[in-house]
């Protein structure tokens, strides 16, 4: 898949925050810079396949909003936006008001933290794909995390602090288990039976999507690796998102179309075959159709250089 997944580092050179190798990241933004991260979001994260890390935003004031799954989230004032990994994220902007942190940390700082270690709550569920991604918190709540946020950035920032690796990680698991503490009656394991199988097979279709679809355009791909019928995973896809599988292969490629298409590196043919168009015209049409102008409108009027 034609897909650039951009490095933890990468996102904290751009944000003008502080890192730890790629395992973990924190950018304070505020009035000064939230136009960075508008920006930084666009050209990085939108379409981007993430399987190996998971996003926060933390607003402390003013509102940040985002589009996950073809689903509309709006966080604001002591809330979080939550976005785990295989989330198909097509939209997510902050207003000028905007004050927070962007934390980002990955799969393998996950498990060093929960190496022997018994967190009262599964790290994995507070990252989990079935729950919602925004969550409020009280101004209390909202204290103790930023305390816990404000001490990871200040380990992060000293790189000359000889014990720094082991007080990010010790830190962090305070953080994780501070979130357990506020959300732990939520998060706790329920019995397999009690799982939503439709929930299984929704969130087994995301993570193909985002693996396949610049290549597979066929809702009978993904029906078939799912062992069920198109008609069964049009059934369960339109009752949680109102869109069929169509619809969601659709959407998804003009998400990733539009993000080729604000990069100068790829010609418009490039793209036509990294789609797995048959030919130039058809990816025209299938454009023009969802967006409403030709490939090459877009690009003049959204190219980013």
């Amino acid at each position: 898949m034609n897909n650039h997944s951009f490095s933890i580092s990468e996102f904290a050179i751009a944000t003008g925050g502080h890192y730890l190798d790629n395992d973990i990241m924190i950018a304070k933004i505020d009035q000064a810079n939230n136009y960075l991260l508008n920006s930084i979001i666009e050209d990085m994260l939108l379409s981007r396949i993430r399987e190996d890390i998971s996003i926060a935003l933390f607003v402390h004031t003013g509102e940040a909003v985002a589009t996950l799954d073809y689903r509309t989230y709006t966080a604001k004032d002591n809330a979080i936006l939550n976005i785990p990994p295989f989330r198909i994220l097509t939209q997510c902007h902050v207003d000028n008001n905007f004050s927070g942190y962007l934390l980002i940390f990955s799969k393998d700082l996950i498990e060093e933290t929960a190496f022997n270690r018994k967190p009262p709550v599964s790290i994995t569920q507070l990252i989990s794909v079935d729950k919602s991604p925004c969550r409020n918190f009280s101004k209390a709540e909202n204290d103790v995390l930023k305390t816990c946020l404000d001490r990871i950035y200040y380990y992060l920032k000293h790189k000359e602090h000889r014990l720094r690796k082991e007080l990010i990680i010790n830190t962090f698991y305070t953080f994780i288990l501070e979130v357990a503490n506020i959300v732990f009656d939520e998060t706790k394991e329920k019995a397999p039976a009690e799982k939503s199988i439709k929930k299984i097979y929704i969130r087994k279709f995301i993570e193909l999507l985002v693996k396949h679809a610049d290549k597979e355009h066929n809702p009978a791909f993904y029906a078939d690796k799912l062992c069920i019928s198109v008609q069964y995973l049009s059934i369960i896809l339109k009752e949680v998102s109102g869109r069929t599988a169509n619809t969601w292969i659709a959407s998804y490629i003009v998400t990733r179309a539009k993000t080729m298409l604000r990069k100068p590196d790829m010609t418009i043919q490039q793209i036509t075959e990294a789609l797995n168009f048959s030919d130039q015209s058809s990816f025209g049409k299938f454009f023009k159709k969802h967006v409403g102008s030709s490939p090459k409108k877009y690009r003049e009027n959204h190219i980013t250089y």
